[in-house]
């Protein structure tokens, strides 16, 4: 519908577990696992801390995004580590669609 998205997609592959994407890692052990969550009780990770261990060389990062009701408590409770909720200025409204959350986190992770 869009052909500028073409070359996009064209980076995108569909697998049928995560077990697959640890595997093009080189396995579960070879990657830090980062997920997201709105919940505030998950968060570990500041954006500052997840920058500043972003610039130092070591495993690579899969950063992990749920919708809806977020991800799986077993996703959850095995990932190396949670990136805080991005939060309003105003706690009335909480949700933000996935795409949204993806820009915000990417911006906050690698922006200037």
């Amino acid at each position: 519908r869009i052909p500028d998205r073409a070359h996009a997609l064209r980076l995108v592959r569909i697998v049928a577990a995560l077990d697959n994407v640890y595997a093009a890692f080189g396995g579960r052990d070879c990657v830090d696992v980062w997920v997201t969550s709105a919940k505030a009780a998950f968060a570990v990770h500041t954006f500052d801390d997840a920058r500043a261990q972003l610039r130092c060389p070591g495993k690579p990062v899969l950063l992990l995004f749920g919708t809806g009701w977020g991800l799986a408590n077993p996703v959850m409770e095995s990932a190396d580590a949670c990136l805080e909720p991005i939060r309003a200025q105003r706690e009335t409204y909480n949700h933000l669609s996935v795409r949204s959350a993806c820009a915000i986190a990417l911006d906050r992770l690698f922006g200037r």
